[in-house]
């Protein structure tokens, strides 16, 4: 992953770790996020399995999904280069702001056809957690992250195909 400088490391586990980074090449450092996944740890399938996810997400090419930019594997790691929406997770934006029964309502709506979206475009999201959406903006928008990432946190010896239609 030689271009990029790995700034922050965010959070770690025995799967993977996420970093804040830019590209070397990139003059204006904009940051992304880095996940390093441990290869020793997945299923043989689950590199294979990822990045035809992200290719199908990326087709789907929504605002509300935390962009995926590259993926791609060194001898020890699947890497993930993906968008910063440096934003807060629905559990933190909750428990900033008093909401109001309509702005929830309004919430679910934007979760629901989100949803909506990614099934007609043969996606299903596994991991749909208050950790995995954002709200950037002070709330105006919202992302999900890890749309299509499951397949990465099967560990070996165990099937995870299945998550996206074919």
């Amino acid at each position: 992953i030689s271009e990029y400088t790995l700034t922050k490391k965010l959070d770690e586990n025995s799967i993977l770790s996420i970093f804040n980074s830019y590209s070397n090449s990139d003059k204006s450092k904009k940051i992304f996020l880095i996940y390093l996944i441990n290869k020793i740890q997945l299923n043989p399938q689950s590199a294979v399995e990822l990045k035809l996810e992200q290719e199908k997400i990326s087709a789907i090419n929504s605002e509300e999904i935390v962009k995926v930019h590259n993926v791609f594997e060194t001898d020890k790691s699947i890497v993930m280069v993906m968008e910063d929406c440096n934003g807060l997770s629905l559990n933190e934006f909750m428990k900033l702001k008093k909401l109001n029964l309509l702005e929830i309502l309004n919430i679910f709506i934007k979760i629901n056809d989100l949803l909506d979206n990614l099934h007609k475009n043969g996606v299903i999201y596994k991991d749909l957690t208050p950790e995995n959406i954002f709200f950037i903006d002070n709330g105006k928008t919202m992302k999900f992250s890890n749309a299509g990432f499951s397949p990465a946190f099967c560990l070996h010896g165990k099937s995870c195909y299945g998550s996206v239609s074919m």
